[in-house]
């Protein structure tokens, strides 16, 4: 993060030298602060990885559902009912908190403490055997069903209905072929 700092540093001490602070001062006083934000970014980054995973990863999961919902809604609102069309809030929870907890809090001690001392670092076959365990045990027992559990907590449905259609989509609509 520190090259990026310095390097965002270079281009401000550019624009002080340069004919574009004088012409937009806006401009050159964003690009000033620029260095600050990212050494604050980087510093909640680094002083707190669970929080910083878990609003990350669920800001980033509620937007592309939003794109996908954007886009299912343009694709099939002809014709539709005006109530019908728009953005479901309850799914895009589901995906908010579903990337929050999992694919932030829950990967980030996966992959950056539990595979370490599994798997060890740094060796080709470390990184082998990281990917490899990934794929076959952590993503059809961990990442799936949890994807699953926490979509039937949102729609109010059961743990044993979110397993039944865990249990369905794998056996007769090929989930897993799809997930590899």
């Amino acid at each position: 993060m520190k090259t990026i700092q310095n390097w965002f540093k270079s281009e401000c001490d550019l624009v002080e030298k340069s004919s574009i602070r004088n012409s937009n001062p806006l401009h050159a006083a964003f690009l000033s602060s620029v260095p600050e934000v990212l050494g604050t970014m980087s510093a909640f980054y680094k002083t707190k990885p669970l929080t910083s995973a878990f609003v990350t990863c669920a800001i980033k999961a509620s937007a592309a559902d939003v794109v996908a919902q954007t886009a299912e809604t343009s694709l099939s609102s002809e014709g539709m009912d005006p109530e019908q069309v728009g953005i479901s809030k309850r799914r895009n929870l589901a995906f908010f908190m579903y990337g929050g907890i999992y694919q932030g809090l829950a990967q980030e001690v996966i992959f950056n403490q539990i595979f370490p001392a599994l798997f060890g670092e740094g060796s080709a076959i470390s990184v082998l055997n990281k990917v490899l365990f990934n794929s076959m045990v952590v993503g059809p027992f961990l990442t799936l069903p949890t994807a699953y559990i926490v979509k039937s907590f949102i729609f109010k449905h059961s743990f044993l209905e979110a397993m039944s259609t865990y249990k369905n989509d794998v056996i007769n609509h090929g989930l897993l072929k799809k997930f590899w």
